[in-house]
């Protein structure tokens, strides 16, 4: 009957019932005291209704039985993070001692230690994730804002460019493609943003977008409107590419080439409020 309270708290849980869950979790509890799945649940229903003070004293109560517990340990650091980082670090340090083979623990240690400053600590920590799956791309681009941050920009350029994937990918791109900027001109940003096209097929329209913002940003207009126009040759109707189009048409005074992709993006979104409200802006600067 315990097992079955506890399950039905977890799908309350799930469905966003946090209060009955709260309420079932605790009638567990109160049957069996030690089972730390009760306190793990209680923990994170706390939590998700922003009671972080009482979800950190229940699990910090329950660690003064179970000091052993990895599970308890790292629910309670992951909180801390909340409400006291450096104590989220000590936490975070002790589970690296216990678990140096989890990936995991190590960059969310270096994680905190980037937002407190202690980038020489999370340094090493990041290095030793390049050659994890799940956290590779991630460290990478870590690595390369301290290296740029530092003035490395060298070192920075060596990290950003081996990101591939990942929430960080364009930022990391966009970062790169400055630094050669600065390094080449824009010949050498562009040439590495083509090659990354190639190499990074799935970005294909971010990545011209962000070379024809990098070309308006020259004042190489021109440039920029023909390289999105041979995008859209490859790419026909995508809606991104014709609205930078269009931005940079209606920047150089050719309105009917701005309204043309415009109402062609309204035509297979009639609700496309973006494009409504640059076709209406544009008709209001260029027409009667």
């Amino acid at each position: 009957k315990s097992i079955s309270e506890l399950a039905v708290a977890m799908l309350l849980r799930e469905a966003g019932r946090l209060k009955e869950a709260e309420s079932v979790t605790k009638r567990f509890l109160r049957k069996s005291k030690n089972d730390i799945r009760g306190t793990l649940l209680l923990g994170q229903v706390l939590a998700e209704q922003n009671r972080i003070n009482e979800a950190t004293k229940l699990l910090a109560k329950a660690l003064t039985k179970s000091p052993e517990n990895e599970k308890l340990r790292l629910q309670y650091a992951r909180l801390l993070t909340e409400i006291n980082r450096q104590e989220a670090i000590n936490q975070f340090e002790l589970l690296n001692l216990t678990n140096p083979e989890s990936p995991e623990i190590k960059y969310l240690l270096a994680l905190l230690y980037i937002d407190q400053n202690l980038t020489n600590l999370a340094q090493p920590l990041l290095h030793q994730l390049i050659g994890s799956k799940r956290f590779s791309d991630d460290a990478l681009f870590h690595l390369g804002v301290i290296s740029e941050n530092l003035g490395d920009s060298d070192g920075a350029l060596v990290h950003y460019t081996k990101v591939r994937s990942g929430k960080h990918f364009l930022t990391a791109v966009s970062r790169a493609a400055v630094i050669l900027l600065d390094k080449n001109g824009v010949q050498g940003a562009r040439d590495y943003l083509a090659k990354t096209r190639l190499t990074v097929p799935k970005q294909v329209i971010a990545l011209y977008e962000m070379e024809a913002s990098l070309l308006v940003s020259k004042e190489l207009k021109t440039q920029a409107f023909d390289l999105l126009t041979a995008a859209l040759n490859r790419y026909p109707n995508d809606q991104t590419l014709l609205y930078a189009r269009a931005m940079i048409a209606e920047e150089q005074g050719d309105f009917s080439r701005a309204e043309e992709d415009l109402r062609t993006i309204i035509a297979q979104d009639a609700k496309n409020a973006m494009a409504m409200n640059a076709l209406g802006y544009t008709m209001v600067l260029h027409t009667q």
